[in-house]
């Protein structure tokens, strides 16, 4: 079987017999997305680009959630948890208490004053902000990447 590509380098596949237009590679990429350079199979850097954005992605999104130590107690993290944390403060506020119970990972249940939990709110957000930010940065940076070793090299 031999293996052909357009003159741009993208694979058109297999065949005993030989494509019009077709230039001869001497074996299949790993990957139909590869483009033959005249010397090797290489992946499109727009694409190894997409690779590691989604690698990334995935990185922040099991990070961004994990719990949150505060006072020696763990709280949920993540922002959603920053909101209904922040939520569940300004009702108690609005019913002019000064006292708000939050649970932690354990489903036990913290009486706080609204001091301590401003605490905690602003702990549980500002984790995730920081996780989030980092994100962001490193987004920034495979977009910026000049090639794919400096892509390889970006890591959440």
């Amino acid at each position: 079987m031999k293996y052909f590509v357009d003159d741009s380098g993208n694979y058109l596949g297999g065949t005993d017999g030989k494509p019009l237009s077709a230039n001869e590679a001497p074996s299949a990429p790993n990957d139909a997305r590869e483009i033959w350079d005249g010397e090797k199979w290489n992946m499109p850097l727009a694409l190894i680009k997409e690779q590691r954005e989604i690698e990334v992605r995935k990185a922040f999104n099991a990070d961004a959630n994990k719990p949150v130590v505060v006072n020696n107690i763990t709280y949920h993290g993540g922002i959603d948890s920053a909101y209904r944390l922040d939520g569940a403060l300004r009702l108690i506020e609005k019913a002019g208490l000064t006292e708000v119970s939050f649970t932690d990972i354990e489903n036990v249940a913290h009486a706080l004053t609204v001091a301590q939990a401003n605490t905690v709110i602003l702990s549980v957000g500002q984790d995730y902000q920081v996780k989030f930010m980092n994100k962001q940065q490193k987004m920034v940076d495979i977009k910026n990447a000049a090639d794919e070793a400096a892509v390889n090299s970006i890591t959440y």
